[in-house]
């Protein structure tokens, strides 16, 4: 999952549903603008289990 750097919210919302950062991506998207993320990976599949 790609979550943008500056979107707090969803960066704290994330871990609780057993999300964490596994690092990032930095994607030129052109005309001297970049697309600036954190890739998240679902690392606890026991909140899913129910």
């Amino acid at each position: 999952m790609i979550v943008n750097k500056h979107s707090h919210s969803a960066i704290a919302a994330y871990p609780q549903y057993g999300f964490e950062v596994t690092g990032d991506s930095i994607v030129d998207i052109g005309g001297g603008f970049v697309m600036d993320d954190f890739l998240m990976t679902l690392t606890q599949l026991t909140r899913w289990n129910t």
